[in-house]
């Protein structure tokens, strides 16, 4: 939020400040937010990474060929964003279908940086546990922001079933608690969950996020890796 000031004439010769509360895109704020979209239709949420790669799930690559897919960046309303077309999608070597569901994607040019488009901060301490907010353009959509808690806690893990409570202790994903209960799993797919400005979980299935910071070291590897290929 911003304050904004003007003048305005009451009376004859009476002058007032008058102090207006103006509010700041969600986009301004989430400048980092990507959807994708697949034949140009809306799949799932992902995260600009710089300019050339793109962070989302391995889970949400399941048709192909890679080519076929789009990122759209820059707008609140997705369908108005910037269209760029991805080169390759590069999913976790151990991605299993449910544990290391996470995929880096490999944009077809170079992405440039503007007002409302901006690479991403990835955290760097590894915690269990972090309140945050999450942007997504899973519902209806246009860019909107949750409230969320991403944890390790035994009374948000003992609500996940097997499967998702070993990824969860085993290290690789987070618990997540919606604050407000406004969080649609099947349209959020992919969205980033910051804390304190830093990237720390992308929205799964099953109640949980991939803990972002336990791929950070594969994430930046596989950019150096690739830097002029």
């Amino acid at each position: 939020m911003k304050l904004v000031h003007w003048l305005t004439i009451i009376g004859v010769g009476a002058l007032v400040l008058v102090t207006a509360v103006e509010k700041i895109p969600l986009i301004n704020q989430y400048r980092f937010t990507a959807a994708i979209a697949y034949n140009a239709n809306y799949t799932a949420n992902g995260v600009i990474l710089n300019g050339k790669w793109v962070l989302s799930l391995a889970s949400v690559f399941a048709n192909g060929p890679d080519t076929d897919y789009q990122v759209l960046i820059g707008s609140p309303k997705f369908l108005e964003g910037a269209t760029v077309y991805v080169k390759r999608v590069i999913k976790h070597p151990e991605f299993d279908g449910l544990a290391n569901d996470i995929a880096m994607v490999e944009m077809d040019h170079i992405l440039l940086e503007t007002v409302n488009a901006a690479s991403v901060d990835l955290a760097i301490n590894d915690v269990d546990s972090a309140a945050g907010t999450m942007a997504s353009f899973g519902v209806g959509d246009e860019l909107r922001e949750s409230l969320i808690t991403l944890t390790t806690d035994d009374g948000c893990v003992g609500k996940l079933d097997d499967a998702h409570k070993k990824i969860v202790k085993d290290g690789l994903a987070y618990c997540v608690v919606s604050v407000n209960g406004d969080v649609n799993e099947a349209r959020d797919i992919g969205a980033p969950i910051v804390s304190a400005s830093f990237l720390h979980g992308l929205l799964a299935s099953g109640g949980v996020a991939t803990r972002v910071p336990r791929y950070r070291t594969w994430i930046l590897s596989t950019i150096n890796d690739n830097v002029g290929r």
